[in-house]
């Protein structure tokens, strides 16, 4: 493999060509509503895998061998240590799984689903080549209907995984600018810890105060955010946005 350049003392795997696709993410909503049991290393890593997809093509299992080089990892998101955090997005994709509540009205149902069937980490080759597993592929590629896309582009300085998944919950309405969101689907889509389930004081100072600042500082959003009461307790959140518009730089 041709290298051709450092990054802080680290050789680097000449950067691939790519087209403007392979920076767009889209997973169906059901998807994006699921429990996704991520870090952010492994968020940055999966979505970039994820991105590489074209997901109006149906795929086999043995099409989807995605290859990550550091280089790509480092030219979007950064860092100091990029061969460490490919190595910990690694370990967290192929450990972690996908959770649906598939309830009915009378009955409650969960399914598990592994993000991937292979995960093969390269350090002498600078790179990470994933394999998605068969059963998430329905939710990322032959996409028609009820899916949301998104660039990598615009939250890829987040450092928040309580902010990037905030993020994709938002992008389900970008045409609406608007969307009220039970406070269980804000619950299980954050993953937010116990305390802050109980208490919503507790999961407005750790997890929607923060992530919000963070969307409006990193992901050119400008954001409101109302909770909304049945009774004493907070049944939902009614969140609005917009873009802000890009300053000219020329």
């Amino acid at each position: 493999m041709k290298q051709i350049e450092t990054i802080q003392g680290e050789i680097m795997p000449e950067k691939p060509k790519r087209n403007e696709a392979h920076n767009q993410v889209s997973m169906r909503n059901d998807l994006v509503r699921a429990v996704h049991r991520l870090n952010i290393h492994g968020k940055r890593l999966l979505m970039l895998a994820v991105s590489r997809l074209d997901s109006r093509s149906a795929y086999r299992t043995k099409d989807t061998e995605t290859m990550i080089t550091v280089a790509d990892y480092a030219e979007l998101f950064g860092g100091e240590n990029t061969y460490r955090d490919l190595n910990l997005a690694a370990d967290n994709i192929f450990e972690q799984e996908i959770r649906f509540d598939t309830s009915t009205a009378t009955k409650r149902r969960y399914r598990r689903v592994r993000w991937c069937s292979v995960v093969e980490y390269c350090p002498d080759e600078a790179q990470v080549v994933v394999t998605f597993s068969r059963a998430v592929l329905p939710f990322i590629t032959k996409l028609k209907k009820t899916f949301t896309t998104y660039k990598l582009e615009n939250v890829k300085a987040l450092r928040s995984i309580y902010s990037w998944r905030l993020y994709e919950l938002l992008m389900q309405w970008k045409s609406e600018g608007m969307v009220e969101i039970e406070i269980e689907q804000l619950h299980e889509a954050l993953e937010v810890p116990e305390s802050c389930k109980r208490n919503f004081g507790q999961m407005r100072y750790r997890v929607l105060a923060p992530a919000v600042k963070e969307l409006e500082k990193s992901a050119n959003m400008e954001i409101m955010w109302n909770p909304k009461k049945r009774g004493r307790r907070v049944a939902s959140v009614l969140f609005g946005w917009t873009e802000k518009k890009q300053q000219d730089l020329f």
